[in-house]
């Protein structure tokens, strides 16, 4: 079955609310994506990874975008009531979390900052992200 991508179903996501990581750390959205997600019926709304002590209680489904998450690894890790709320919300199961660049990399157990400081993160995937110079 084909789908006709320039007409969205606008009630594909009715009901659904989006939360959205949008702070220092993640800021790599698009508003005609936001946009298409709210023309599809979704409610989305907004979060701090680093200051907020959890995400929107509402949330039905998680966006963490892109962003720099190496430079506010400390302010990440640190905020630990966030990152039980991620974890809690990862195990209920189905929950979807669109995970992008920095948003996979907050995802991760482990964070080595440009420093070669090591951050704990949510830790929803085995692995570490270690960030290097241009040169490395």
């Amino acid at each position: 079955q084909l789908i006709d991508i320039n007409t969205p179903r606008c009630d594909a996501l009715a009901g659904k609310t989006i939360a959205i990581a949008h702070d220092d750390a993640f800021s790599f959205t698009y508003t005609a994506n936001i946009t298409l997600l709210k023309d599809m019926g979704a409610s989305v709304c907004f979060f701090s990874p680093m200051t907020d002590a959890s995400i929107p209680s509402l949330a039905n489904a998680l966006w963490l975008p892109g962003g720099y998450p190496e430079l506010h690894a400390k302010e990440l890790s640190e905020n630990t009531n966030m990152l039980t709320s991620i974890r809690s919300f990862h195990k209920e199961g189905n929950n979807p979390i669109l995970a992008e660049c920095g948003g996979f990399l907050y995802c991760m157990n482990t964070l080595i900052d440009l420093d070669g400081r090591s951050w704990p993160m949510a830790a929803l995937m085995a692995g570490t992200g270690t960030m290097k110079n241009k040169a490395g």
